[in-house]
């Protein structure tokens, strides 16, 4: 649990802090002039501060059966919001009880739902995934594309959006002969630019280049802003390595984190973290 909040200087100085928390677990994006902050789990309230880390609006969201966290990252003024919603998720535009609240409930089928709030908190839509599957990540540019990552049964894509919710494209990283693949991460730079980050077993098209994994291998993909796949390559052994993080660095490049599973003597294993820096 986040007990603390706080705002630090570029030299990592402290110049204010808010606390402590008390509704579990939060999640933290950035925003101009500030931050959102989304906090509890089945209902978790969405909180708009500013540099002096003070309320300046909030949001009020329920969900069935979902217990991650669901990630939030600012856009303009406002926010996007992205997760698992279980049976359903209802979000108010205002605080719970508030006489100005106004509920959103994307289709019940898809597990997967994003929203986007306007400045004062406001709901301008929200939308489940197309395709059944489970929250494989979210990122937005500066340009305004959004893109969620879902995860299915036969296949992990990446659905892009415009800010009005519209779907621009999809990309698909399928695995071959009945294995399994799945996105962690994305990023999108300012250009609009976006690299996925996730693993596999078997053999995968990755958007169109085949990858065969050793083990549990990463797979790491960039697109062009129209959804073209740029490169896909894979890193790994004979273990099981995992993603968990992927970002562009400022050089141009990608920066990818991760883990790996090391069997040792019996039943006994070990978790190994790594960090990939791919040049531009």
């Amino acid at each position: 649990m986040l007990d603390l909040f706080a705002r630090l200087d570029p030299g990592g100085a402290p110049l204010t802090s808010r606390g402590p928390f008390t509704r579990g677990y939060h999640a933290i994006g950035a925003m101009p002039g500030g931050a959102i902050v989304t906090s509890g789990y089945e209902d978790f309230e969405i909180e708009a501060v500013d540099e002096r880390l003070q309320k300046r609006w909030s949001a009020y969201c329920e969900r069935k059966d979902a217990r991650e966290q669901p990630q939030v990252t600012g856009l303009g003024s406002g926010a996007i919001v992205a997760g698992n919603s279980g049976a359903r998720t209802v979000c108010s535009g205002g605080p719970k009880g508030s006489k100005n609240e106004r509920s959103y409930v994307p289709p019940r089928t898809t597990g997967v739902f994003v929203t986007r709030l306007l400045d004062g908190g406001k709901i301008a839509w929200m939308k489940g995934s197309p395709v059944e599957g489970t929250f494989g990540g979210l990122a937005v540019s500066p340009i305004g594309r959004i893109a969620l990552g879902v995860n299915t049964s036969t296949q992990a894509q990446v659905q892009v959006l415009d800010t009005d919710g519209k779907e621009l494209f999809t990309a698909r990283f399928t695995p071959e002969r009945g294995e399994t693949a799945r996105i962690a991460a994305l990023a999108i730079n300012t250009a609009g630019s976006m690299v996925v980050a996730g693993d596999f077993e078997g053999a995968l098209d990755a958007a169109g280049t085949r990858l065969v994994a050793l083990g549990r291998d990463v797979f790491v993909a960039r697109l062009a802003p129209d959804g073209a796949l740029l490169w896909a390559r894979r890193f790994g052994d004979q273990e099981n390595q995992s993603a968990k993080g992927v970002a562009f660095d400022g050089a141009g490049g990608v920066v990818v984190m991760g883990s790996e599973a090391i069997r040792q003597s019996g039943d006994r294993s070990i978790e190994d973290w790594f960090v990939l820096d791919l040049l531009p």
